[in-house]
């Protein structure tokens, strides 16, 4: 019987420490998504200057050559 409640007590201890890591992980790979995130946003809009600040094409002739 003794040995039954030093295996629950291991146990618990074990079960608390998971729930503890947990807790600090969850967190910071949230944060390392948001990094990786925003380094996404940065470039796109970076992308989107650019092509803001580049001139506009010509507009294509719609006139085709006609043959005869």
């Amino acid at each position: 019987m003794e040995w039954i409640i030093g295996i629950l007590i291991v146990l618990f201890f074990l079960s608390f420490i998971q729930f503890v890591y947990n807790l600090v992980r969850i967190p910071r790979q949230i944060l390392h998504s948001n990094t990786e995130l925003e380094k996404k946003l940065d470039k796109v809009i970076e992308l989107l200057e650019e092509k803001r600040s580049d001139p506009p094409p010509p507009p294509p002739d719609d006139k085709q050559p006609e043959n005869e």
